[in-house]
């Protein structure tokens, strides 16, 4: 019987020649992803194969402004251009006049969720807020912050950002009492004064934090802002390539973190159902969400769950503290090292308080049209920092130290929003006298 010969195959070969047309087709797939730009008769800015201008976000080298800004400036001399992250096309808008109109036409944006929810896989809980939910959920709670933090509202309850600034110029008056003046980490002197400020007139709590540093609210706001490497690289994936980073998955929220805001959310709500309260904040908007759903286009009432409370109010107080603190501790560093616009403004709070009996009020706050020219900021947050802001030119003057950083102050490579990589160290004195004529 004859016998059949098999043809003998090297493994070895085949394996080799699989893997180099697999590579070759992930080469070409790049390549066409990373000519969206060109097809489309768009100019777009220099990037890597495969990565675009992600390397150094994945890897927590450099901040995400600090790579924008380089696209910012490869795109000079066009009012748009493309950029890659990953493989997603992304564009840049340069022209003032387009970016209005983009901002104007806002309700045709789209695609506002970065987490694909896929079935079976648990979605951590306290992530499920403002930046992670459709298009239509986001439409219904961006309602629940306008009247949250509308301007009528702010002006309802700035006798508490008052109350916060006088008490980080009395924290600040103890600690140079007898010395005259004092080196201080302006971060964490307005992390303190955000984290009262926001406690207060957004939810009705006392934090403490202005005359207690290890403050609970304090201490679990900051620590849930600086994420690990790990976190920094799951969370960056997560917002291009979701269907890859559910392999990663794991809580961005320490469990202490979340039972802690669980305990303030659901807290409030039982107090104030209790005693029958009815408070002017923003946490009254989200507590009335919860009793009664959120209103939608339909007419019809879509649910607002405890973990979505949670989440919220978490949202609310770490971001708000976050963007909040880290603003008003860059312009009291760039204040210092700019002694004229320091002095200039000064003048004008002696002025308007003066004007206003030594009250710091809503009112005289609005007045200090100078101060808005040094910062600004999306209502609540510019009036916020301006009591900050005001309270302790009224008292204080800020100079370099030993230990302030070089201008510009690098970024943090591993925050999204804007944060120092070195302490913003300055020197606050009590302040001499200074004509306000």
């Amino acid at each position: 019987m004859a016998s059949l010969a098999w043809p003998v195959f090297d493994v070895s070969l085949v394996t080799a020649a699989l893997s180099a047309l697999a590579l070759t087709l992930l080469v070409v797939g790049a390549h066409v992803a990373h000519n969206y730009w060109r097809r489309m008769g768009v100019v777009q800015a220099r990037s890597l194969l495969f990565l675009g201008h992600a390397g150094d976000l994945l890897l927590g080298a450099r901040n995400l402004c600090d790579v924008m800004d380089d696209v910012y400036h490869q795109l000079q001399g066009h009012p748009y251009g493309g950029f890659y992250m990953l493989d997603r096309p992304c564009l840049m808008l340069r022209d003032p006049d387009i970016i209005w109109k983009m901002k104007q036409d806002s309700e045709h944006y789209s695609r506002r969720a970065r987490k694909v929810q896929m079935k079976g896989i648990r979605v951590d809980p306290i992530s499920k807020h403002l930046f992670d939910v459709d298009d239509d959920r986001w439409r219904e709670v961006m309602e629940l912050y306008v009247k949250g933090f509308s301007p009528a509202r702010t002006e309802r309850l700035s006798c508490w950002l008052e109350q916060c600034g006088r008490g980080v110029q009395r924290a600040l008056s103890r600690r140079i009492q007898g010395v005259g003046w004092r080196d201080v980490d302006l971060l964490a002197v307005c992390s303190r004064f955000a984290t009262d400020s926001i406690g207060c007139c957004a939810f009705g709590i006392e934090c403490g934090a202005i005359d207690d540093p290890r403050s609970t609210y304090l201490q679990l706001a900051l620590k849930a802002m600086y994420p690990s490497r790990r976190k920094n690289f799951v969370e960056f994936l997560s917002m291009w390539h979701p269907e890859i980073a559910w392999i990663f998955f794991f809580d961005f929220f320490t469990r202490d973190t979340y039972d802690f805001f669980k305990g303030v959310a659901l807290g409030i709500l039982q107090y104030r159902q209790e005693n029958h309260l009815c408070r002017d904040d923003v946490m009254h908007e989200f507590l009335q969400a919860r009793l009664h759903g959120l209103a939608s286009e339909e007419n019809t009432p879509t649910k607002f769950s405890d973990d979505s409370l949670v989440a919220y109010v978490f949202a609310t107080f770490g971001f708000g503290l976050g963007i909040v603190a880290r603003a008003l501790s860059f312009c009291l560093y760039e204040l210092s090292l700019h002694t004229e616009v320091q002095t200039r403004a000064r003048q004008q709070v002696d002025a308007v308080l003066k004007a206003h009996g030594g009250q710091l009020s809503y009112e005289a706050i609005h007045e200090m049209t100078y101060l808005d020219m040094v910062l600004s900021a999306e209502d609540f947050s510019k009036t916020t920092m301006k009591f900050g802001l005001a309270s302790l030119l009224e008292q204080f003057e800020l100079s370099p130290c030993s230990r302030t950083p070089n201008r510009p102050a690098k970024l943090h490579p591993q925050i999204h929003l804007l944060t120092p990589r070195e302490t913003l160290w300055v020197r606050v004195s009590q302040r001499a006298w200074l004509s306000c004529d």
